[in-house]
């Protein structure tokens, strides 16, 4: 029972330690160049660093402003600050709220947030958007919270993302929820929100759902439904609900859905404008669809009979391919599209912008990558489809590639947003400046290359579309905007499609530009979520977007009238749209008092972030974590205290450094080591270990491709419990490194069921006695690995596609005197091994019998994987953040092991050969991922030697090892 309580305590030390550690846990860089500052207001402190001053204040105002405007909302006084960090080591437009600890932004983007709808620009957004985040946390956070964070966990996601997104102050539109859920309602798929909403539907539905509230039952049962607590002081979110609202959440969900839907389906019979049309759900938005082989497109660039496409043909696949292929056009005709000679350029998990010149010839696209000291931006790529070369750029955006192959492309500047030139010769040139504050979401080339076309959102919160002339930059045309412009599209080389959002019905407005003449032109009758690719004959061709990053190809007929302004009228069905909260965030931001900068002190920010103690009848075991926000300095430990000093106490603590290149991490351990059975008896042996070791980050950019490098030194002391024979007490020190390279192709679940992978791994332990270390050995482990399913592209069925081939060969061997029980060996499956320490696993042992230990080993497995299914359900009735089920396969495998070099043998060579099956099935317990293993092993004669049980949890490997995993095993005579 302890083992079992010490290894909770370590699981969800471990969850905490790891999940809490900002820019550094997102791009596994520390960056220890930037020296860090610090300024205040009354509420907040924001943790910036240079030339970040100008940002962090006005970050500071926001934050103050939104800080007082939510306290009236959500009725409560915080007691701490809102602590925020900001950074602009990577070009990423995003930020993130860890519970009510901190909140990082990445500043001074390209931040042109079509994600978002409405005027305000990018910081004031993020802003109050997080600190909403940050406020829901703080308000449900309960005596629990400080051990584990049960609250926010069970609160639901998409209802955060609603109260984040209303109190914020965002207004409703056509991004900021309207597509997603008209779409789901529409298709008929949103029934009640849960984590498998993916994207802009997630946070549609949660921003409907708090509107729908503050209309029909007041904003205050908002914030009554966060200030709940059950009997015992705990938050409670299922017993919260229908303490105000008098029902279960999923008897509301549903109330919610049957209302929307009376909104969407009456907004559709009146644009029909006839009584008498009954037409099906098929025919609801116009667009008929476009017949392909590919289930989700995510941009498309289509010129002439050329297609340059980035998609993907199963949910399953989690990358997308980046394919040039000629349109048979006659498909179009019978509602289909029919690609000739495909051609899969480059695999990516996803890109930011993809252009094809007008002649077919060259191809640009830009995808996020390293950069200087780890930084992680968009790159510009370029293709030469004769020669089938790819060249790489520096960092850039928005790529647009003329027909002699020159890019235009976005890059941000010192003081400036830049659009540069690669020219055909590959120099560079800056091609036109703009304000800092000037963001750019569009770039593209006329047919004949002669005019460019940029969307900005300039520094006075205007939107323009800008013609510039490519010989000169000058602007020839200008369109000013009222509101966000989608997307661009020359149909001629002097007529320009564009799409903007309507902030009266929120639907797509689709008009035309003349150059010419002047004159804007308006579609009628369009699809309401599709973004123009092709205008051929009558048909406008678009991609119709269901989800955030994904869309189906189709078409509709548009026709191009005059029409007059919209107005919105209220009803009863549509009153939630234009809901706002009683308090508005502050726009003054002169008001606020902002401190001078100070610096940083990162050991003074170390914060207890988890922890418990459960005391038992004979002992208290326990465990908890503090860190620095950043991830400089991260301290985490667990212990079994016996009350009697007669019993022995066990402990592992960590500490890790990341102020510095590369990053450093302490471990001091004191555990009990399973080491081996004989004749049925368990023996064990305790380890007092101390290890230090550095972690160096290697740059690959190469998609799904990793590599680590380590070195280290370890200082081991064994102490044999129970008279093993042949173990010995001894305490030594030693170096260590490791080494490895590998590759894992994205798909469903292919961290547990690989469908492509490799990978080569190499690591050594040494001793000398010239270093006063009382051992001499070396001791040096390959590892190779390749898996590859056969059918991944050839068949439609999932269990097909995936079924495996692997193989995982290791080969091990010793110089000089090791001690005798971390010497190579092997074991009839009756205690089995993983990651060096013994655990029930089908593996080879570092082994307890002298007939099996041995100074060179080789270990070949090969198996046959074969996947179940993706999403076992054992209906536990348990929030899916707190239990759930996912993966489930079973493997058929065959082992051949080699021992040479035998110890108390008569022969220099043993062999020995195993076959088996086994189970596998993933769970998650409070976001922790665990696997649950259950094989039978067989000798070469098909006779049974043992079943093994395994509980295997990934995140272990981050402790290297310290603690073996116990389970249950059962031993066939």
């Amino acid at each position: 029972m302890k083992k079992c309580l010490l290894f909770l305590v370590i699981v969800i030390v471990a969850v905490q330690a790891f999940g809490l550690v900002a820019y550094s846990g997102m791009n596994d860089r520390n960056h220890p160049e930037l020296k860090w500052k610090s300024l205040t207001t009354t509420n907040c402190q924001i943790i910036y660093h240079d030339p970040l001053l100008a940002e962090a204040t006005e970050t500071a105002q926001i934050a103050q402003n939104t800080f007082d405007a939510l306290c009236k909302s959500y009725e409560i006084e915080p007691k701490t600050k809102c602590i925020i960090y900001v950074s602009d080591q990577d070009n990423i437009p995003n930020g993130a709220t860890v519970f009510n600890y901190y909140i990082f932004i990445w500043v001074n983007q390209n931040d042109f947030t079509t994600m978002f709808t409405g005027n305000d620009k990018w910081i004031r957004k993020v802003v109050a958007h997080e600190m909403s985040h940050w406020f829901v946390s703080t308000s449900i956070r309960d005596w629990m919270s400080p051990i584990f964070p049960v609250s926010s966990l069970s609160f639901p996601h998409s209802l955060n993302e609603g109260y984040a997104q209303f109190f914020s102050g965002e207004p409703w539109g056509y991004n900021r929820g309207d597509r997603f859920l008209k779409a789901s309602i529409l298709s008929q798929t949103a029934d009640t929100t849960s984590p498998m909403y993916e994207g802009g539907l997630l946070y549609g539905a949660g921003f409907s759902m708090v509107r729908y509230i503050d209309q029909v039952y007041g904003e205050k049962s908002l914030a009554k439904l966060l200030n709940y607590r059950s009997k015992a002081k705990m938050y409670d979110f299922k017993e919260a609900f229908e303490d105000v609202f008098h029902k279960s959440y999923k008897d509301f969900t549903e109330e919610w859905r049957r209302y929307v839907a009376t909104y969407y389906y009456g907004e559709v019979y009146n644009a029909k404008a006839a009584d008498s049309d009954t037409t099906s759900i098929g025919n609801i938005n116009d667009f008929t669809k476009l017949k392909t082989e590919y289930c989700d497109l995510s941009k498309l660039d289509w010129k002439k009979d050329n297609l340059l496409l980035l998609g993907r043909k199963t949910k399953a696949q989690k990358y997308y391919d980046l394919v040039l292929a000629k349109v048979l056009t006659d498909s179009l005709s019978s509602n289909k599209l029919k690609l000739e000679n495909p051609r899969k350029i480059v695999k990516y998990g996803s890109m930011t912008s993809i252009s094809l010149s007008d002649n077919g010839k060259w191809i640009a696209y830009c995808a996020y990558s390293r950069h200087n000291k780890g930084r992680m931006a968009p790159r510009v790529f370029k293709y030469d489809v004769a020669s089938r070369k790819l060249k790489s750029f520096g960092e850039g955006n928005l790529a647009a590639i003329d027909s002699l192959g020159g890019i235009y492309y976005q890059a941000l500047g010192k003081s400036t947003n830049d659009i540069y030139y690669i020219k055909p010769d590959l120099s560079i040139f800056k091609w036109l400046s703009l304000n800092s504050d000037d963001q750019i979401s569009n770039i593209k080339l006329s047919p004949d290359n002669s005019k460019l076309a940029v969307t900005v959102f300039d520094h006075s919160k205007e939107f323009h579309i800008f013609i510039l002339d490519t010989a000169s930059a000058s602007i020839m045309h200008t369109i000013t905007l009222q509101n966000m412009p989608q997307s661009i599209l020359w149909s001629t080389d002097l007529d320009l499609i564009y799409t903007v959002e309507n902030a009266v019905d929120f639907s797509l407005d689709i008009f035309q530009r003349n150059l010419d003449s002047g004159v804007d032109l308006k579609f009628s009758d369009n699809a309401y979520n599709a973004i123009p690719l092709r205008y051929i004959d009558d048909k406008l061709i678009g991609m119709a977007e269901f989800k955030r990053g994904g869309a189906i190809l189709g078409y509709f007929k548009p026709e191009i009238k005059a029409t007059e302004p919209m107005t919105f009228s209220e009803n009863y069905y549509n009153k939630w749209i234009m809901a706002q909260p009683q308090y508005t965030i502050s726009n003054d931001l002169d008001s606020v008092l902002v401190s001078q900068p100070v610096r940083y002190n990162s050991l003074r920010a170390i914060k207890w972030r988890g922890g418990l103690a459960i005391p038992t009848y004979n002992s208290v075991i326990g465990g908890f974590v503090v860190s620095e926000a950043l991830g400089k300095h991260v301290l985490g430990g667990a212990a079994y205290l016996p009350y009697s000093s007669r019993d022995k106490a066990w402990w592992t603590f960590m500490y890790l450094n990341q102020c510095y290149d590369p990053a450093i991490s302490v471990i001091y351990a004191r555990y009990q080591w399973l080491s081996g059975l004989k004749e049925d008896k368990l023996y064990y042996q305790d380890i007092d270990e101390v290890a230090v070791s550095a972690d160096f980050p290697i740059t690959i950019n190469r998609p799904f491709t990793f590599a680590k490098f380590n070195i280290g030194w370890k200082y081991d002391e064994f102490h044999n419990v129970n008279a093993n024979p042949i173990f010995k007490s001894k305490n030594f020190s030693s170096f260590v490194s490791s080494l490895g390279y590998g590759y894992n192709l994205p798909w469903e679940n292919s961290v547990l069921h690989p469908v492509c992978a490799f990978n080569l791994d190499y690591s050594l332990q040494a001793a000398t006695d010239k270093l006063a270390m009382n051992m001499d050995f070396d001791q040096h482990t390959f590892k190779a690995g390749l898996v590859f399913a056969p059918l991944l592209h050839s068949v439609k069925s999932e269990q097909l596609r995936t079924i495996a081939f692997e193989n995982r060969s290791t080969y091990e061997f010793v110089n000089g005197d090791q001690i005798d029980q971390l010497l190579p060996g092997t074991d009839h499956y009756a205690i089995l091994q993983a990651n060096n320490k013994p655990a029930f696993r089908r593996y080879y042992l570092r082994g307890y019998e002298d007939d099996h230990l041995c100074k060179k080993i080789l270990n070949v497995q090969n198996q046959i994987n074969v996947k179940l299914t993706d999403d076992l359900k054992f209906g536990l009735g348990w929030d899916d953040n707190i239990v759930s089920t996912g993966y489930a396969g079973v493997s058929l495998w065959h082992d051949y092991t080699v021992l040479k070099d035998v110890l108390a043998e008569a022969n220099d060579q043993y062999t020995y050969q195993a076959s088996g099956f086994e189970v596998k099935v993933e769970t998650s317990i409070l976001g922790i991922e665990t696997v649950l293993k259950y094989g039978i092993a067989y000798d070469k004669k098909f006779e049974k030697l043992a079943d093994y049980f395994l509980i295997d949890i990934p995140l272990l490997s981050s402790f290297n090892g310290l603690m073996g995993v116990y389970a249950r095993r059962e031993i066939q005579d």
